[in-house]
């Protein structure tokens, strides 16, 4: 007979509930946990994470993150999650203790990636939720560099493209991401993960332009000239340069819109240039008549 941590829930209720060791090897097919939760609309978010924290260091991690290699699996949590309707606040508390109490635990951040992909459910679902505070993607961009868990960082990108936050958390956001980067020993990977990072940082600000949060070029200034002038330089411009070649070819862009025109000035910026000449290349571009990438 399967076993499906349904059943285990509703046991433990009982009293009667095995542990999560105890019902691992009743799981007969990758698809068992899914089909789980895709059965069991009763499930808190509470008890969820009860249920995570119970199953923390106890399972075969590798076997058992085959069983959620499916993107979509990270969407069904998102929708259980919300389909309570519970407060933003309680999604971001569940998520804090559960980094504190269990840090290296991978259910942390498929949890923190199932909120953040929530983004893809509020549309659909009709629901105005606020984003994610800034203070949790420092853990999981950390996480996601040295572990590049890509189920969870399409999550975070697709998130990127719809957090609703100001140009101070993206300040706070992009420095973070580039944190890992800024020691001169990086690791072998360093090619791999600097594109996630530019990824990352590119969806936001897309994001952010498309929202119409900033009107003009110049609104972006004073931000851009308060991060770190290293290799977080390098994360915005290669960015940028990937953001205008997405748009280059669509005929609905016009180069006059504050879009491109932020996009063709920081190409302008070569990830080569002396950190020192930075701040005067842009300010020199900003004078310009039109602003546009020639």
């Amino acid at each position: 007979m399967t076993i499906t941590l349904g059943a285990l829930l509703r046991d433990q209720r009982k009293g009667q509930g095995l542990s999560i060791a105890e019902i691992s090897d009743g799981i007969t097919s990758p698809s068992s946990v899914s089909r789980f939760e895709r059965g069991q609309t009763e499930l808190s978010a509470t008890k969820f994470m009860q249920l995570m924290r119970r199953a923390a260091g106890r399972l075969d991690w590798p076997q058992f993150e085959l069983e959620y290699s499916d993107p979509q699996d990270y969407m069904y949590r998102s929708n259980e999650l919300i389909g309570e309707r519970r407060p933003a606040t309680e999604f971001y508390a569940l998520a804090t203790d559960y980094l504190q109490r269990y840090e290296k635990s991978h259910w942390f951040y498929d949890l923190v990636f199932a909120i953040i992909a929530r983004d893809y459910a509020v549309t659909r679902l009709g629901m105005a939720l606020p984003a994610l505070p800034a203070t949790v993607y420092p853990p999981a961009t950390h996480y996601l560099v040295h572990i590049q868990h890509w189920q969870s960082y399409d999550a975070l990108l697709a998130a990127c493209m719809q957090i609703h936050c100001s140009l101070t958390d993206l300040h706070t956001i992009v420095t973070s991401m580039a944190a890992p980067y800024h020691n001169q020993n990086q690791p072998p990977e360093a090619d791999q993960t600097q594109n996630m990072v530019t990824r990352a940082i590119m969806n936001i600000v897309r994001g952010m332009m498309m929202r119409g949060e900033f009107a003009t070029t110049r609104e972006l200034l004073p931000i851009i000239d308060t991060f770190p002038l290293t290799d977080l330089n390098q994360y915005i411009l290669r960015a940028m340069d990937h953001l205008m070649l997405a748009f280059h070819d669509d005929p609905q862009m016009d180069w006059q819109t504050p879009l491109t025109q932020i996009t063709a000035g920081l190409t302008l910026l070569t990830i080569q240039v002396h950190p020192d000449q930075v701040r005067g290349d842009w300010q020199k571009f900003m004078t310009t008549e039109t602003g546009r990438h020639e």
